[in-house]
């Protein structure tokens, strides 16, 4: 069912080092205030009609959408409860799947509340504040 939706993640950057000493970066990033303060880069890439987990990071996030489109949908802390999250076994990252809820196993998934959408397209970039929780998709 999925051998055609490749998924990478990958560090572009060692960790502690300042990415624009090491790597060319988008204009819209050229303030050095802002560069000093990227420490850490990954690449996450796919082939096209993916979805990531539904999860939160414990840290900003600037999402530059290269190529395609892709929607991300964000939900406040106060409804992790809802996603199973607090229940979990693995910080972060909620045991429903996005694409195939079960309803059976998880009906608070049913009453998530107070979520947005954010629809990118090549070219736009995306601030996710630390704290949110959010589930990538491809571009409808």
């Amino acid at each position: 069912e999925y051998s055609d939706r490749l998924y990478l993640v990958s560090p572009l950057s060692d960790p502690g080092v300042q990415v624009g000493k090491h790597m060319q970066v988008p204009s819209a990033l050229g303030c050095w205030e802002l560069l000093e303060s990227i420490h850490e880069t990954r690449l996450w890439m796919s082939s096209g009609n993916t979805s990531s987990s539904l999860h939160f990071d414990t840290h900003e996030n600037l999402m530059l959408q290269v190529a395609g489109t892709k929607s991300v949908y964000f939900w406040p802390p106060s409804e992790s409860h809802k996603n199973y999250m607090d229940y979990h076994n693995r910080f972060g990252l909620s045991p429903v799947n996005p694409d195939k809820v079960d309803l059976d196993r998880f009906p608070m998934f049913a009453h998530m509340r107070g979520g947005k959408v954010a629809h990118l397209r090549q070219g736009d970039a995306l601030l996710i504040p630390d704290g949110y929780w959010h589930q990538v998709r491809p571009g409808e």
